[in-house]
Order: C-alpha cells, then sequence, then structure tokens
C-alpha cells in the first residue's frame, strides 16, 4: 500500500481547495477557509474524506491522486466503499480472513526429508494436525509409522 504525501507547506488539489500538514494533523482548505481535518495516521478518514471529494464533485478522482502521490486505484476503491457502504464502511472492523481449510495438515514447504529419529515427534504432530512436513496432505498414522503415498 502507498501512503499518501503530506507535505508541510500548502498543496493544491484543485483551483479552490487544497490541503496541508502541520502538528501531526492534515488541515484541507477552500480558499483560506479550513474546512477538515484529520490526524496523520488517520488513513480510514483520510480515504472517507477524498470519496467524498470526489463523490461530492469537487475533485476528481485523478486530481486527488496526483496531489496526495497515490494511485488512481486507490481513490477508485475508496469511491466505491463509500457509494456501497457510506462512511460507516471505513471504520468498521474487518472479519478475520481464513482459508477454505482444503489444506489442512499440509505444511509448508518441500517434500519429507524425516530422518530416522525422529518418526515419533512427526507422528504425534501429524496426529494433533500440525505436522510440519509436506506428504501431499496425507500421512498414515497407523502403528506410529508414517508412509507417504504418492
Amino acid at each position: 500500500m502507498q501512503l499518501p504525501i503530506f507535505p508541510s507547506e500548502l498543496t493544491a488539489i484543485t483551483a479552490d481547495l487544497g490541503f496541508l500538514q502541520q502538528d501531526g494533523r492534515v488541515y484541507y482548505f477552500h480558499g483560506h477557509l479550513p474546512i477538515f481535518h484529520h490526524g496523520v495516521e488517520d488513513m480510514a478518514t483520510f480515504r472517507s474524506y477524498i470519496a467524498q471529494l470526489v463523490v461530492n464533485g469537487t475533485a476528481t478522482q485523478v486530481e486527488v491522486a496526483e496531489a496526495f502521490g497515490i494511485p488512481v486505484v486507490t481513490v477508485k476503491r475508496a469511491v466505491k466503499k463509500l457509494r456501497e457502504e457510506g462512511t460507516a464502511g471505513f471504520y468498521a472492523r474487518r472479519g478475520r480472513r481464513r482459508g477454505s481449510g482444503s489444506n489442512r495438515g499440509v505444511a509448508f514447504g518441500g517434500p519429507c526429508r524425516r530422518k530416522s529419529g525422529d518418526a515419533p515427534l512427526h507422528a504425534a504432530m501429524a496426529k494433533q494436525g500440525s505436522c510440519a512436513r509436506n506428504h501431499g496432505g496425507w500421512c498414515d498414522l497407523a502403528e506410529s509409522r508414517i508412509s507417504v503415498r504418492s
């Protein structure tokens, strides 16, 4: 993710709209009047505000992207979120992402390089579902022996 640039001098977004960063806050101006501010680290409010600029017709997506030094697609995503979810969508907690579960028991890494001395430990780990070796997704734990099927 490319973060926006908040310079300390006034930067124009459009002919009438500009912003500057001062004392850890970003201030937006219409002409010479301050109209909005947020913390430099507050990305949710930043995305919400730039989306509002575009949706309200105050600035174009390209003008906003160029002024802050961010990709146009970042502005487009913010506009889409505002239109679909409203301003609350920028502050809603996202759910935890989970995998499909189709790779349970399959480890990350190359093929098993098990030494003869660590078979009991390997079998115990595989039985718990935390096998640290890749067996193509299949471990036969009968009689504490590990067989690899190809």
